[in-house]
């Protein structure tokens, strides 16, 4: 297409665009008419591409997957009828239509309606096709954590349609830059609401806390701007580009009066969450009909104070390692290290009384075989696929990884040397696994504390005299301290023989003498006698 036929072309598309942004915007029965420019409207199409591609990568997940598989019939849905569902095609439906459905939704949050919301409404009636029945399913588990979330901060309910579009209802979602779970965190605002993230727990991905720390943020938001749809924009893409947009439109506070002035990723936010809560609400109007997924209503939450396995938990209550990962999903290796400090376990309401009963076998039941196993199967390294994006270079791939180029070609041989990386391109990494020290660590330890447990109750045991007189029982068994009475230490990382004389109420010097050591020097590992 030579310069002229294009710019021809273009002059074509924005007549149509200036047709198009027309429409008015209605916020709550007030109409006013829409500031979308003629570039705002051409670039809706690719606003609308990258939320749809955003909301398939949330959508696409093991959780899903797990719902479809116990997928088996039809609901009876009582509010559902055919008389209810347009007997047109969705393009033919009038906007008056969809601007009175939007303020029947029961809103504090102005429910605005224009071409570009239109737009969204219509993606997401497509999407609900193949996938409604897992949306609505996730939403009867999911909107009580957000309804009692956003009651305690006394913010709208209507909130609640936020984690659709941020990750599609699904815990385990990560963005490319790195935001996690149902309300998408970065690490930085996460550690400012207190979520915990270290390599065993992420509860960026527990609904309860992930939920609260989000009703949080979006308090404080609405704090500073003093507008709902602006709070909203906020979340997505943070204050300090809110302020640039307001600064560089002049000093609008309307969203629709500074759209063209925010980041892509954000002009799309505010149409999404209006569509999400647009099919939410009147998804039977377009003939969509959810199916029955098994998802357990009825949850309860037990404080976990030990180091406990899923593998524990299954082997005495009736529920499999992957919906115990479903409903406990901040857990990164099916461990709850609870005896770090005090956390959370989720369980259906009917298995918490079983639990409670049985927790102390459950505590008890093989984990030292368990520890063993994963230190078995815990690798040193780690492969990782990495995916090559804009302006990466290998030298930036290996200070990424802390590993080398030399390396890198060395774990991928067609690489060439001085040939240019490809979008998408994929490059294998071996790194270090961050989890195989921990586990090396801490695996000792949690044996360790079991066989001195034993070792101390073997000892008592045997000091034991019994005797058939009753009255000298006290005194025989307090005159007996024979060799059977030993403890022993095994030498952790920093010990020393002060400290361990300290803990067993002896002395260096003894000490020494009962090991027969000529100098203080120990190792970790070491097994000492201390009486």
């Amino acid at each position: 297409m030579n310069k002229r036929i294009r710019n021809i072309y273009i002059s074509v598309l924005r007549v149509v665009a200036l047709t198009l942004c027309t429409i008015p915007v209605v916020l709550h029965g007030q109409d006013t008419l829409s500031t979308l420019c003629i570039e705002d409207t051409v670039g809706c199409i690719e606003d609308l591409e990258y939320q749809e591609r955003a909301y398939n990568k949330s959508y696409d997940s093991v959780l899903v997957s797990y719902f479809y598989q116990r997928n088996t019939k039809h609901i009876e849905n009582k509010h559902y009828t055919h008389d209810a569902v347009e007997s047109c095609s969705f393009d033919d439906i009038p906007d008056s239509v969809f601007f009175e459905r939007l303020n029947a939704i029961p809103a504090v949050i102005p429910m605005s309606y224009n071409s570009t919301v239109r737009a969204y409404i219509k993606m997401y009636v497509r999407k609900m096709e193949r996938n409604l029945n897992g949306m609505l399913s996730l939403a009867e588990y999911y909107f009580p954590f957000f309804d009692h979330a956003l009651e305690r901060y006394n913010l709208p309910h209507e909130l609640k349609y936020l984690p659709i579009i941020e990750s599609a209802l699904n815990p385990q979602a990560v963005s490319r830059v790195g935001a996690t779970g149902l309300w998408q965190f970065m690490s930085g605002t996460a550690k400012i609401y207190n979520l915990n993230i270290n390599s065993l727990v992420d509860e960026r991905k527990d609904p309860l806390k992930s939920s609260d720390a989000a009703a949080r943020y979006l308090r404080d938001l609405y704090n500073i701007f003093g507008d709902w749809h602006l709070a909203i924009a906020a979340y997505n893409c943070g204050p300090k580009n809110i302020n640039k947009a307001v600064a560089r439109s002049g000093g609008k506070t309307n969203f629709w009066e500074i759209y063209r002035y925010l980041p892509k990723e954000t002009r799309g936010y505010i149409p999404a969450y209006i569509a999400a809560a647009y099919v939410m609400n009147h998804y039977e109007k377009h003939g969509l009909r959810p199916d029955a997924v098994d998802v357990p209503i009825e949850t309860d939450t037990l404080m976990i104070d030990k180091n406990v396995f899923f593998a524990q938990i299954t082997k005495f209550l009736p529920i499999d390692s992957l919906q115990l990962k479903v409903l406990n999903p901040q857990y990164k290796e099916e461990l709850i290290p609870g005896a770090t400090s005090p956390c959370c376990l989720r369980l259906p309401m009917e298995h918490i009384p079983t639990f409670i009963r049985l927790q102390d076998s459950i505590y008890a039941y093989g984990k030292d075989s368990l520890v063993q196993q994963m230190v078995q199967e815990i690798q040193a390294t780690e492969t990782i696929i990495h995916k090559v994006r804009k302006n990466e270079t290998l030298s930036k791939i290996a200070r990424r990884y802390g590993v080398t180029v030399e390396q890198i070609r060395k774990w991928n041989p067609k690489l060439k040397k001085n040939a240019v990386l490809r979008i998408g391109q994929k490059i294998t990494i071996q790194r270090k696994n961050p989890l195989y020290r921990q586990i090396k660590q801490k695996a000792p330890q949690m044996l360790e504390k079991k066989e001195e447990k034993k070792s101390q109750v073997t000892a008592v045991d045997t000091a034991k005299v019994q005797t058939n007189k009753i009255g000298t029982n006290e005194q025989k068994s307090n005159n007996v301290k024979t060799k059977s009475d030993v403890v022993k230490h095994t030498v952790k990382k920093g010990e020393t023989l002060g400290g361990i004389a300290n803990r067993h109420h002896t002395t260096v010097k003894k000490l020494k003498q009962l090991n027969n050591l000529k100098s203080d020097k120990i190792k970790v590992g070491q097994v000492l006698r201390v009486k």
